[in-house]
């Protein structure tokens, strides 16, 4: 069990045993802890050396922000026992510490999952993953991190969601290769304003197996890139999966290796604070909901739940239901739906390409009467596109497929105007590799209506 103290406030956080499983796994592999080793190390050590400075080896960087909380991702060095994050908040001066206390060797020995992770952990470098709550609306907080006491990161910047309505800028791209010779596009992208980052998978370049051992040393080799370092420290990052991630063929919801590959995942990608669906970690996957003034993000996962025998389903019945159940639930003027392959337009792996989804989506939106439907995708072609899927009786559905930023393009989306005066609009970004932009489309709220 662990314990997150903030000082200046009232409040401490007793994380629950019964959470569910993906959360208490990205935990458990997060428990840098003194094995044998590090203590055959240290017991070599003369007294005044005892203390090996400690330093951090990637982030860090924060996922989505609500109104009150966040998730941070750093890796630190194995032997680490004591994180602090200390927040600094100018405007009112008001100070506080987040504490987060690694566990130690056999804590989750009874754990079934164990068995599994153990020889992980005694790798040389840690994903951890901390939350963060208490915090507060319209705040901007700069955060020093402090590993076994040495700090190892200052002003590193939190910015908190808007108590007002505003505009809504946020980056969206995915196909990326880590290890490609040369990635300046991460700093055009990096320069192109924006809230947060939206990642449509595919980022983890040609791992060396599907095993968790082999993703789990790919995330760690990636995030090691120092441009990919330093821009996922830029903005706030969501992000779902493509195949790359998942699988090494289009194995879909009968991949035998699926928990290993969703674990490796949810190390290296906080994404939403906390999983309320009462199904098990495999059934919801990548899925998400997210929130940012009135716009909606829905992230899709079209691996884990996929069933590709005669083309069956794309999403699965369990992500559907959460999907639609959402959705209904929505009042934002914009819903942006997200998926790593396309939905509409000519690809072979399109919602089409499953008609059953295809029949299902089409009538459920309509019968939904859903206003405001936008639709991000990556594609298989390497170039950016617009799509248009036509309906009888409803407005078009739009979708701004991206070709990825191997292949030198990114996107964004922005979402600006006066909801009072009924010029909310989404504007649809395409840019090159040089940050310039190539083509953009603008839809009003009120051309997205019945």
């Amino acid at each position: 069990m662990h314990f997150f103290y903030i000082y200046g406030s009232k409040y401490s956080y007793n994380i629950n045993r019964t959470m569910k499983f993906t959360y208490l796994l990205a935990t458990a592999l997060g428990l840098g802890t003194l094995f044998t080793t590090q203590l055959e190390a240290q017991s070599m050590l003369t007294p005044t050396e005892t203390h090996v400075k400690k330093e951090l080896l990637a982030g860090p960087f924060v996922s989505y922000i609500d109104n009150y909380s966040t998730r941070m991702w750093l890796m630190v060095p194995q032997g680490t026992e004591n994180i602090k994050l200390h927040f600094e908040d100018f405007e009112e001066a008001r100070e506080f510490d987040v504490f987060y206390k690694v566990g130690r060797v056999g804590q989750y020995q009874n754990n079934k999952w164990h068995r599994i992770t153990s020889s992980y952990l005694l790798g040389e470098e840690v994903p951890v993953i901390v939350d963060v709550q208490n915090l507060q609306k319209d705040k901007e907080y700069n955060v020093s991190i402090y590993l076994d006491g040495d700090l190892v990161k200052e002003d590193f910047t939190v910015y908190m969601a808007r108590a007002h309505k505003d505009d809504v800028f946020f980056l969206f791209g995915g196909n990326l290769d880590p290890f490609a010779k040369d990635l300046s596009i991460l700093d055009k992208m990096e320069k192109t304003p924006n809230d947060f980052m939206l990642w449509g998978g595919s980022n983890l370049g040609t791992p060396d197996g599907h095993t968790f051992q082999a993703l789990n040393n790919q995330y760690k080799k990636a995030r090691k890139v120092e441009a990919l370092n330093e821009f996922l420290q830029s903005t706030p990052q969501i992000a779902t999966w493509g195949q790359e991630e998942y699988a090494s063929d289009d194995l879909g919801e009968s991949y035998a290796k699926k928990d290993s590959a969703i674990m490796a995942f949810n190390l290296f990608w906080p994404n939403i604070p906390r999983k309320v669906y009462n199904y098990t970690y495999d059934e919801y996957g990548t899925y998400g909901k997210y929130d940012y003034e009135d716009v909606d993000v829905f992230v899709l996962d079209d691996q884990i739940f996929k069933d590709s025998k005669d083309g069956i389903s794309k999403f699965g019945k369990v992500q559907k239901e959460r999907f639609f159940k959402d959705l209904w639930g929505s009042d934002a003027s914009f819903k942006i739906v997200v998926a790593n392959s396309t939905f509409f337009g000519d690809s072979d792996h399109n919602l089409a390409a499953f008609s059953d989804d295809y029949d299902e989506f089409m009538r459920r939106f309509h019968k939904g009467n859903f206003g405001g439907l936008v639709f991000l995708s990556m594609n298989d072609n390497g170039t950016s596109e617009f799509i248009e899927e036509a309906r009888d009786g409803d407005y078009n559905l739009t979708e701004l497929s991206v070709g990825g930023i191997k292949n030198g393009t990114y996107s964004r989306v922005r979402v600006e105007g006066e909801i009072s005066t009924n010029t909310r609009k989404v504007i649809l970004e395409i840019y090159n590799e040089d940050g310039e932009i190539l083509e953009t489309k603008r839809i009003l709220a009120s051309e997205l209506r019945n």
